[in-house]
């Protein structure tokens, strides 16, 4: 359930199409939507990119079964002129009434109009004017702090680091951590092991350090919990002892979906250097994910993966989002708690 949802209400087209914003957490434009709900309100919220070439279509398939994870129920939308879009949301509504899914109703929405898209209907072929103002949704919603980005780049462009001299510092304080980090392994390393720091965290480092990382984390949860932005210095260190499996492996288990670590982990993944930004990114895609925000979480697997594609922990949140599991049997699965 998103955190709105419930408080929303949805009397009609306008309102739908007001709320799909705040339900995916940006603007969407030329673009396939699908809106799974159950008797409660919406429980998932689905992005699909229009095709670049004519003779390519979007993964309905994919699509269907998050939706069919959470609900049986569906409302398919479609950004775009009808050339664009009508075909793509009538392949949609086939693929969706095969698995089961009930198409609530098929509309497309292009120069402040809003198209019914679904046959027998009796609705006009010049569609319905949208206002987003006429509609009470938007002011639920922002009461309730959600606040939609600019568009689908926007949630891109949350992740990108920073340039010029913030970077240089980045990586010297990264630099800094990591030997740092190899001094402390190294002092518990047995005579004549390799003494490079893949070896040793392969190797398991000693209690003492994984205590220590673990006391990292809970210490930049509780400043991000304050409204505190960490150091350079911290993040790096932040970052490097995510490089430790049982540290990696503690954060995932204090995920909350929280709006704090959702931007401490974003902050953490943008100023993070190299291979320590795989960790922080995952743990973005875990916030989102526990949070309903199915595009931030897509997005920072994807770059987690892109960074450390043998991460067992990020594969296993990317085969999560890809089967549609809802956040509420995720966060049991992972954090072990309802």
């Amino acid at each position: 359930m998103f955190p709105f949802s419930d408080k929303a209400v949805v009397k009609g087209p306008v309102d739908l199409v007001a709320a799909v914003p705040y339900l995916l957490g940006f603007h969407p434009r030329e673009c396939l939507v699908c809106l799974g709900v159950d008797g409660e309100g919406v429980t998932v919220a689905t992005h699909l990119r229009l095709p670049a070439t004519p003779d390519s279509g979007p993964d309905w398939m994919v699509a269907a079964r998050v939706v069919a994870a959470s609900g049986h129920q569906v409302f398919l939308l479609g950004y775009g002129p009808a050339e664009q879009v009508d075909s793509h949301i009538e392949a949609g509504a086939v693929v969706m009434a095969t698995a089961g899914i009930e198409v609530v109703a098929a509309l497309r929405v292009h120069d402040g109009r809003i198209y019914c898209l679904g046959s027998g209907c009796g609705c006009s072929p010049d569609g319905i004017a949208f206002d987003p103002d006429a509609s009470a949704v938007p002011a639920t919603a922002t009461l309730h702090g959600v606040a939609p980005l600019a568009d689908r780049e926007a949630i891109d462009n949350l992740l990108e680091p920073p340039s010029g001299a913030d970077r240089d510092h980045m990586r010297e304080a990264t630099i800094t951590a990591l030997r740092r980090m190899l001094r402390a392994l190294s002092q518990s390393a047995a005579p004549g092991a390799e003494m490079t720091l893949g070896a040793m965290l392969g190797a398991g480092p000693p209690p003492h350090v994984v205590a220590s990382g673990v006391t990292t984390v809970r210490e930049a949860l509780a400043a991000a919990d304050r409204g505190e932005v960490l150091t350079d210095d911290a993040v790096a260190w932040l970052a490097t002892v995510l490089l430790i499996p049982d540290v990696r492996a503690y954060a995932v288990r204090a995920s909350d979906g929280s709006d704090q670590q959702r931007a401490l982990w974003i902050d953490v993944t943008r100023r993070a250097v190299g291979v320590t930004a795989a960790a922080p990114a995952c743990l973005v895609a875990v916030t989102a994910y526990l949070h309903g925000d199915g595009a931030l979480a897509v997005t920072a697997i994807r770059r987690s993966l892109a960074i450390d594609p043998g991460s067992q922990t990020a594969q296993l949140v990317a085969d999560a989002l890809e089967a549609g599991i809802p956040p509420a049997a995720f966060r049991a699965a992972i954090t072990g708690r309802d």
